[in-house]
């Protein structure tokens, strides 16, 4: 599966019935025209598969919900794929579900995990993540450590017992937002 992104679309470039492209849960928006057409030039002969970002969000959302994660994890798993997307990092978005079903079934990752911290002082602090996915984890770890340099001008988190955590940008925007600059 090729990938090709906008800011408010996501398009696969592969083999789909047409009538796909117009589905209820996913309208034709005419004002994304001009991506269509350059999705459409990428793919050749191949026909393109258009998810708007709120449809991938939500869908992807629900297909985690379904394996066991609580509704805030669910989103947070969802909106780390989404969000790689939708930027064109298109080998750690949503093309990643089917190896996290994988990862789910066979118990690799904890659905549920019971995070904790191990240790922590003004400016740092160790997180083991009882081998939760990496969007939650890390999510967590991150925002922990916008806190502490909030308080000490540095916050330096270790996150460990964590699985495969996306497109790591996905975190340092989240500490660029907050006005710092992140490092994974």
């Amino acid at each position: 599966m090729e990938g090709f992104a906008c800011l408010d679309c996501i398009c696969w470039l592969y083999h789909i019935d047409a009538a796909s492209l117009h589905s209820q849960s996913n309208k034709y928006d005419p004002s994304q025209k001009a991506n269509i057409k350059a999705a459409l030039r990428l793919s050749g002969k191949r026909k393109v598969g258009i998810l708007a970002h709120q449809a991938a969000l939500e869908m992807t959302t629900k297909i985690f919900e379904a394996r066991n994660l609580p509704p805030e994890e669910a989103y947070q798993v969802a909106s780390g794929l989404v969000w790689a997307n939708l930027r064109g990092i298109d080998s750690h978005g949503i093309i990643r579900i089917p190896g996290y079903m994988m990862r789910l079934d066979k118990g690799i990752v904890n659905p549920r995990p019971k995070m904790r911290i191990v240790k922590e002082t003004l400016a740092a602090m160790v997180i083991d993540a009882d081998h939760g996915h990496g969007q939650v984890a890390i999510t967590f770890g991150m925002k922990r450590a916008i806190e502490k340099a909030k308080k000490a001008s540095i916050g330096w988190v270790l996150v460990s017992k964590t699985k495969h955590s996306g497109a790591v940008g996905y975190y340092t925007r989240m500490a660029a937002n907050a006005g710092m600059a992140g490092v994974f």
